[in-house]
């Protein structure tokens, strides 16, 4: 099955219409996205550019471009924040990414593969469900994607090496890095060492000032250190950020403790629908290792990229299936390739499944949306807490205070005892804690959340 250029042209203008639509319609996250809020507005109110707070709390466990962005993005749209940051920080960059590895794709391997890769790529569900969440990981994928690019455009033509296209190369590691942390420096490196080890051309990295490149970036983060301690309370800063979110993340995280085997338990579930001939293909390229040398140029990279990040991923302490979200370039492609090895009658029944169900997604999301947000969201709770001049408080839910900025009080008070509270109160509950209320008067409840007045 051939797609033609103008087509494709049409699909991708009508899946980003699609996607702005939903980010429009989308309400935010309690736990992570509503956090980012007030991480932003204190960033902004306190004029604190270099360390983060979280009510006014210490906040190292991300690095700052990513909020720099939403304060610029804040301060200049305000009310239509949210959607904007969604679009700018998270759907422009998933489009970005894919039209990245559309061009190796391309140029490297196989046009016709190229134009199965991309419609794929870009309705991929979870994918788009990523993009579509307020989370710096899409952003540092995008530059991720920028250096392995770079890189594949120095090993194939060493004319490409130049100093301008040098410095974007180690530019585009350094800002991953200050997006959101260590795997902006390991996944580009770990897999540009395995890819040249391959063919045993390490001696490559010389020709891309690699020890120089690596420097310049150690000399950038240690000016972003050095910002850091001449801040308020900047020293422990940086303890906190060496030690507890670095470290502390490889080797005993605070928190998504997972086994080593996780991400290979959840691969099946987050690669859907293409999981079969990934697996497939992953296999077969397996079985062929012995051949390796002699593979096609992108099969070798999407190699380097998946199968050596899978395991230094799955070797840290902490563990969550966004964190593989660089890998998914490569995930969709060895995935392509396993289409490829059919029959062309089979290709073409599976090729157009895939895509029936990707673009399923889509439609479902964007009809969706409302339903999701007043069953699953607190969109639907905030005006009946604001249309009340009395105190709210929560019941075994501490992540409802990041409601705050959205409501009409300083803050929502948590509490643990309910026999504590005098009549006439309004309490924000989890629905699966109303059987420690049933005392209560329910004022509303969605499948997630509730509102009862004692």
């Amino acid at each position: 099955m051939n797609i033609s250029k103008r087509k494709l042209k049409i699909l991708i203008f009508i899946y980003f219409i699609i996607m702005i639509l939903i980010a429009f319609m989308r309400f935010p996250d309690i736990r992570n996205e509503l956090k980012y809020f007030i991480i932003t507005d204190e960033m902004i109110n306190n004029k604190s550019w270099v360390i983060l707070t979280y009510f006014n709390e210490l906040y190292p466990d991300k690095p700052p471009i990513y909020f720099w962005i939403l304060s610029i993005i804040k301060m200049i749209t305000n009310n239509y924040f949210y959607p904007i940051a969604l679009i700018i920080t998270g759907i422009i960059p998933f489009y970005l990414t894919g039209y990245i590895w559309f061009k190796m794709i391309k140029n490297y391997c196989s046009r016709r593969i190229a134009y199965i890769f991309l419609p794929i790529f870009l309705t991929f569900p979870y994918l788009v469900g990523v993009s579509l969440v307020l989370r710096m990981d899409t952003l540092m994928t995008l530059f991720i994607t920028i250096a392995l690019y770079l890189f594949i455009k120095f090993y194939t033509d060493e004319r490409e090496i130049t100093p301008l296209k040098l410095i974007s190369f180690y530019l585009s590691i350094v800002i991953a890095i200050l997006i959101k942390g260590g795997a902006g420096i390991a996944i580009p490196v770990i897999t540009i060492v395995v890819f040249l080890s391959i063919k045993k051309e390490l001696n490559f990295l010389k020709k891309i000032y690699f020890l120089y490149g690596v420097t310049s970036i150690m000399i950038v983060l240690g000016v972003w250190f050095y910002s850091i301690s001449r801040a308020e309370f900047g020293l422990e800063y940086i303890n906190l950020l060496i030690g507890q979110e670095t470290i502390g993340r490889m080797v005993k995280s605070k928190s998504h403790i997972r086994p080593f085997y996780y991400y290979i338990l959840n691969l099946p579930l987050i690669t859907l629908p293409i999981m079969p001939f990934f697996v497939m293909e992953l296999y077969r390229k397996l079985k062929d290792i012995k051949k390796i040398r002699e593979w096609e140029l992108i099969d070798r990279l999407s190699f380097s990229l998946f199968i050596p990040n899978l395991i230094f991923f799955s070797l840290l302490s902490g563990k969550l299936d966004i964190y593989l979200l660089p890998l998914y370039g490569g995930i969709i492609f060895i995935g392509i390739k396993g289409l490829f090895s059919l029959k062309t009658r089979g290709f073409n029944i599976a090729f157009k499944t895939i895509f029936a169900l990707n673009n399923s997604v889509l439609i479902i999301a964007i009809l969706g949306m409302n339903w999701y947000n007043s069953n699953y969201t607190l969109k639907r709770i905030i005006p009946i807490i604001n249309d009340r001049n009395i105190v709210v408080y929560s019941y075994k839910f501490p992540d409802v205070k990041n409601i705050s900025h959205l409501i009409g009080k300083d803050e929502i008070k948590p509490i643990k005892n309910m026999k504590s509270l005098s009549k006439g109160n309004l309490i924000v509950i989890k629905r699966k804690y109303l059987k420690d209320v049933s005392n209560s008067k329910i004022i509303y409840q969605n499948k997630s959340y509730s509102v009862v007045e004692k």
